[in-house]
């Protein structure tokens, strides 16, 4: 049970084991979590910046083998409810739990005041089996959704990318844009993100893939304001390796899988465009050599 903000290697760990043993024990494998998010809930008003949207986060569970996706309604009135009585109502008489398994460090209820000892407690009285999963490490450091949009804030993709487990994902529209890349020979797809609460990485130039109905390209994207020709506000674009594609209208998905440079302002537009071509030429070599696989 939780946020299950980014389901990560963490994640997956505990969820492993909550299919193997339920295989074992003739059970149904279920993720209890939440809609809306709580933290829209415990502090409104305040961003989101969300890992997975409910769509994504529902695929990769499925792929996981789980069974139910409970997402439970998160009110103020849950918010408020005591632990014990959390547990009571929610894991007993309504999801009727005879195994729970929690990570390491989980806690739940009004200001986190239980955790796995209570659970441990209460499922001796109650009827249903407790077990812990230890840390899962990045490099002797715990793997946390917190500590991935850390390192996407900053543009560290490839970081995130390993404790995730997969590249990083961002959905977009492609719109119409200023088609300055198209002049420089390196047309892009303007896009507009869909889930306004989605994560966007940090400003730079990236390695990506790009999917879209049954396609998978390489592309290089560009998350900044376009200093050179004095933009403001923050715009995301893909140019998609050797393809002119007209993909206006369509979602397409961008997986990073490694950031190139920061973005930069150059002092006309051909130093814009030689340094396009070198980006593209890292790509290519990073492809050829297979680095980015």
């Amino acid at each position: 049970m939780g946020s299950f903000d980014g389901v990560h290697l963490g994640h997956v760990a505990v969820i492993s084991q909550l299919v193997q043993l339920a295989q074992k024990r003739g059970l149904s494998p279920t993720v209890l979590s939440f809609h809306p998010h709580p933290r829209t809930v415990l502090k409104p008003g305040q961003s989101l910046s969300l890992l997975h949207t409910e769509t994504e986060k529902t695929a990769h569970l499925s792929a996981l083998g789980v069974d139910h996706l409970v997402l439970y309604p998160f009110t103020p009135t849950l918010a408020e409810m005591p632990a014990h009585e959390y547990v009571a109502q929610v894991l007993v008489r309504e999801l009727k739990a005879k195994l729970v398994l929690v990570g390491y460090d989980h806690r739940f209820g009004v200001g986190g005041q239980a955790g796995y000892q209570e659970l441990c407690a209460w499922g001796a009285a109650m009827g249903f089996e407790v077990i812990q999963i230890d840390a899962q490490n990045d490099g002797g450091t715990p793997i946390s959704s917190s500590k991935i949009r850390e390192a996407l804030s900053q543009g560290r993709v490839a970081e995130a990318k390993r404790a995730l487990g997969y590249p990083y994902t961002l959905s977009a529209e492609v719109i119409p844009g200023k088609k300055i890349g198209r002049t420089l020979g390196f047309p892009t797809a303007n896009l507009k993100v869909i889930d306004p609460h989605k994560m966007i990485p940090g400003n730079g130039v990236y390695a990506v893939e790009v999917t879209w109905q049954d396609q998978r390209k390489w592309a290089m994207a560009n998350i900044g304001t376009n200093p050179t020709v004095d933009g403001i506000e923050q715009h995301i674009e893909a140019h998609i390796l050797d393809e002119n594609i007209d993909l206006y209208g369509q979602e397409i998905t961008l997986h990073f899988v490694e950031r190139l440079r920061s973005e930069q302002k150059f002092d006309s537009l051909d130093a814009l465009k030689s340094q396009l071509a070198l980006d593209k030429a890292q790509i290519l070599a990073f492809i050829h050599q297979g680095f980015l696989g």
